[in-house]
């Protein structure tokens, strides 16, 4: 393991210890700050306030901030030209989501009733959905 390195002078060993975490988030804080100040402040103040955040905030927060990570986290382990390669990939095949999405909810919406919606059971079809993705037919 000694011969693997990440970059920001961090450590592999840094990933299993509480203070190296804690310096693997200082250093992302700061990618973020000098990338975007406003969207680094906003972070902090969520971290500071979180039950103060409803979940739309919340989950514009984490969408905002996933990209950088993402690019952050391609630093810190090297991979970026991967990263950039596998992006590009899903791009292309962005189109061809968009699609399946509208289809598949276009057959939801004319398939359950607007007062059937307050008796269906998210998690079980969540779980549905992902059993069907792991063995389609």
């Amino acid at each position: 393991m000694s011969d693997l390195t990440l970059s920001h002078g961090l450590r592999f060993e840094d990933l299993y210890s509480h203070d190296g975490l804690a310096k693997l988030d200082a250093v992302f804080r700061a990618d973020l700050a000098k990338a975007d100040a406003a969207l680094a402040a906003r972070l902090d103040a969520g971290r500071v306030a979180p039950n103060d955040l409803g979940q739309k905030p919340e989950a514009d927060l984490l969408l905002a901030v996933a990209p950088y990570f993402e690019d952050f986290v391609a630093d810190l382990f090297g991979i970026r030209a991967e990263a950039q390669a596998l992006a590009e990939r899903h791009n292309q095949l962005a189109p061809l989501f968009a699609c399946t999405r509208r289809f598949v909810q276009r057959r939801a919406a004319k398939a359950v009733k607007p007062d059937e919606l307050a008796t269906l059971d998210g998690r079980a079809l969540e779980a549905l959905a992902r059993y069907c993705l792991r063995n389609p037919v």
